[in-house]
């Protein structure tokens, strides 16, 4: 086992069930930047829980400015 990785999933604060990966299909750049992404498996609930990515970590801990990642809107896309 890797040194970084999870011992367990997390769970939800409400419903006290262990949540599941949010697919990388549903993410957007930026969150999936951010790292791995966890959601309550309850209908309704909203919890969520984010894995920072390392790269995220790097980010924040030096306060450097993160890549442009934003996508364009339908009014800058000839820009």
């Amino acid at each position: 086992m890797k040194h970084n990785a999870l011992i367990e999933r997390p769970k939800c604060v409400r419903h006290h069930v262990y949540m599941n990966l949010r697919a990388k299909n549903h993410l957007s750049k930026e969150a999936d930047l951010c790292g791995a992404w966890y959601d309550c498996p309850v209908y309704g609930c909203t919890c969520s829980v984010l894995i920072p990515s390392a790269l995220l970590n790097t980010f924040v801990n030096t306060k450097a400015a993160l890549p442009d990642c934003t996508m364009r809107t339908a009014h800058g896309m000839g820009d």
